[in-house]
């Protein structure tokens, strides 16, 4: 076969042949966060394997041509003709940051550096391949092309499986998944050839269940093949040779290491999917970043505290975040009783193991917004997951068994507390019939310190609906017995008849055109009516946006007294915005900046807001720049004046995790009159939460007029 040379500066490297001209250029040094000695690799005295230097291999950025280029293109200058494998350059750069990270590195040992050095030896095709697959979903995969890397990859799946990387035929055990690798017309072969026979017409699914069905009601036979007798093994052989090398998959034990680097590297949120499609995700995010496509704001990496101290550390996270994966996705799929089954007392026996007296001494010199990169607060918020399972399966004394569990630690989800504390109080009073304990939770929950404001409004007013003050449990509070929140009431006419499932359609006609319109979009047009000639269906959006665009420097500030805010390149907030930190750590700066903007003209704010978009606009922050438009923004503040916008920003940055939701639906308003409003719209049967009516009284007092529009359904 022709020989496949890929430069490098220290050596000559050839590979089996994948039909393309690899060549590689050592670029600049790699963007490390942290600098620290060169890494080194644990001796191999017996390997004769010849392993790059990890430095230099991390430096080889990778350029590849397409297969089909003839000689006279490949000579040709044009940069149009060659392709950047961004895939393998992110997931490099991923290695570079992580390895060439003081505290990071140690968190890998020898076992784990020998799997780093074995991917540093594999040709470059096969690295490319290997990344592809690593991001896909981790399953048996059948029949794998990438063009881009060669026509036949026969060879390098073969390398990756020699070095363990993959997982071939050979392993593949589980007779079901073995048939879901088959097509239809293989598996209909092989029923026809085990005597399953069905009346109907089936699908691939039915053809599988008899099959399974078949092999389970003649668990035994004679057999003369390997001394088995078992029909499992037979079919399950039959099934193999049919596939004849032609399924891989990722060997996660290997994979595993990179796994955990990718955790490092991307801290996961909280509906992430599995590790490996999640970083799929932020794969093409940085690749898109560095191809300019988005810019993330500026800010310094300021990472002082160690989350991870040891390697079982980051393994205990690892595993906690992939069980807290697992048992979202059987929530999504709305296996309830499989996550109260099987993962609850899983996620116990984790948390027996991990969270011992030693940890939460560890963990209790973490901050707390730090707290969520370890795996008690990823096994308190499973547990969490599960106590809702428990509720949605009617087995409620179990949940509130589970929820005062969660409420007699206060180390980890502290912000969860509210929300425990209200689910505990409906199980006790609506499920379980039990109003004293009901009323003494509420009692205990107005106490805690940890619990929003949302959440004790909600806890206070269902106390008052069960006499908790007739009975003096506890006391009146004014603040909540005294909510201004005006009401207004209109109607629009619906369609008489209910439309897939919706009862209340509302429509506009004009000339002879009908139109369904919801019902934020009804207020809009009434509201237009009485003068508000501009309006928005907004939430949130416009105040965050203000917010952010108002208060820039400070959010992404990132000195010394703010340390540990930003520790990945690929952040849109700082790691302390929806904790109390963010208020307490940056007091300073954030009380200079209402005041600056306390001395500032209405046509002075609008002008920072106007320097702060044309400086930062498109980047990836808080500010919504689609739905957000700056001539809008600068009427808004026009109209409402700056004392509203100065006191809901200060509130924001105060309690952002509260704030930053609840707002009233629409924004109208009249450039010319300076007139405002905020609207919260509540179609037929609709209520008003508490976050809603607090932020409503908030809004009025502050001096930016705010209601609820009830839209009355007449029917037509």
């Amino acid at each position: 076969p022709e020989e496949i040379i890929i430069i490098s500066d220290d050596e000559d490297i050839s590979e089996c042949n994948s039909g393309s001209a690899i060549e590689e250029k050592v670029p600049k040094n790699c963007n490390n966060s942290v600098k620290s000695e060169e890494i080194q690799f644990p001796s191999e005295e017996n390997d004769d394997r010849e392993f790059l230097d990890l430095n230099n291999f991390l430096q080889i950025n990778i350029t590849c041509k397409d297969n089909n280029e003839s000689s006279d293109s490949q000579q040709s200058t044009d940069t149009t003709e060659n392709a950047t494998d961004f895939k393998l350059n992110v997931f490099k750069s991923m290695m570079c940051d992580i390895l060439n990270d003081a505290h990071y590195a140690k968190l890998f040992n020898d076992d784990d550096w020998k799997i780093i050095q074995m991917f540093t030896s594999l040709s470059v095709s096969a690295q490319r391949l290997y990344v592809r697959l690593y991001v896909r979903k981790r399953d048996w995969k059948r029949n794998i092309v990438y063009k881009e890397i060669s026509d036949d990859l026969t060879c390098f799946l073969e390398e990756l499986v020699r070095s363990s990387f993959l997982l071939s035929v050979s392993d593949l055990d589980g007779l079901k998944t073995a048939l879901n690798l088959l097509d239809v017309s293989e598996i209909k072969t092989l029923s026809n050839d085990l005597n399953v026979t069905l009346n109907e017409r089936p699908g691939k699914e039915t053809f599988i269940n008899a099959i399974l069905n078949h092999v389970k009601s003649n668990q035994t036979i004679e057999s003369q093949m390997g001394g088995s007798n078992t029909i499992t093994f037979v079919v399950l052989r039959r099934i193999k040779k049919k596939l004849n090398n032609s399924v891989f998959r990722i060997n996660d034990e290997n994979g595993r290491v990179f796994d955990r680097m990718a955790l490092l590297f991307f801290p996961p949120e909280v509906n992430d999917d599995e590790i490996g499609i999640s970083f799929s995700e932020k794969l093409y995010t940085l690749m898109n970043v560095q191809r300019g496509q988005i810019t993330y704001p500026s800010y310094n990496i300021n990472r002082k505290t160690e989350t991870f101290e040891t390697r079982d550390d980051l393994i205990n996270y690892e595993e906690s975040c992939k069980i807290e994966v697992d048992i979202l996705d059987a929530k999504d799929k709305r296996k309830h009783e499989q996550i109260a089954s099987k993962y609850l007392e899983k996620v116990r026996q984790y948390y027996h193991r991990i969270v011992t007296v030693d940890a939460l001494e560890k963990v209790m010199r973490i901050p707390d917004f730090l707290r969520r990169l370890t795996a008690g607060y990823i096994l308190v918020r499973c547990l969490s997951h599960c106590a809702a399972a428990l509720e949605t399966l009617k087995e409620y004394q179990k949940a509130v068994d589970l929820y005062k569990i969660l409420l007699d630690q206060h180390t980890y989800c502290t912000d969860y507390r509210g929300k425990w504390f209200e689910r505990l109080v409906i199980n006790y009073e609506t499920h379980l019939k039990q109003p004293k304990n009901a009323v003494k939770t509420v009692c205990k929950a107005l106490q805690d310190d940890k619990v929003r404001v949302g959440s004790k409004y909600s806890l206070y007013r269902r106390g008052i609906k069960m006499g908790g003050i007739s009975l003096k449990k506890f006391k009146v509070i004014k603040e909540y017995d005294d909510l201004n929140i005006p009401k207004n009431q209109i109607e629009s006419t619906t369609l008489r008849r209910t439309v897939n499932e919706r009862k209340n359609l509302f429509f506009s006609r004009q000339n002879d055109e009908v139109t369904i319109l919801p019902v934020e979009n009804v207020a809009l047009e009434y509201y237009k009516k009485a003068g508000y000639v501009s309006g928005i269906h907004c939430e949130s959006i416009v105040y965050v946006s203000l917010f952010c665009l108002l208060f820039w420097d400070v959010i992404y500030y990132s000195e010394t007294i703010v340390k540990d805010a930003f520790r990945s390149r690929l952040q849109i907030i700082p790691l302390d915005l929806n904790y109390d930190a963010f208020f307490m750590r940056r007091r300073d700066l954030i009380l200079q900046r209402l005041e600056k903007l306390r001395s500032s003209s209405v046509e002075q704010i609008c002008e920072i807001l106007e320097q702060t978009w044309n400086k930062n606009c498109g980047c990836l922050s808080l500010v919504n720049w689609e739905k957000c438009n700056l001539e809008q923004l600068k009427e808004i503040i026009h109209c409402t004046k700056a004392g509203p916008i100065i006191e809901i920003c200060k509130r924001m940055a105060q309690d952002y995790r509260f704030c930053r939701s609840g707002f009233p639906d629409l924004l109208v308003w009249n450039a010319e009159k300076g007139q405002i409003m905020a609207v919260e719209v509540k179609g037929p049967g609709d209520q008003l939460s508490p976050k809603q009516g607090l932020w409503i009284d908030y809004l009025n007092k502050v001096g930016l007029t705010a209601e609820v529009c009830h839209v009355k359904a007449k029917r037509t």
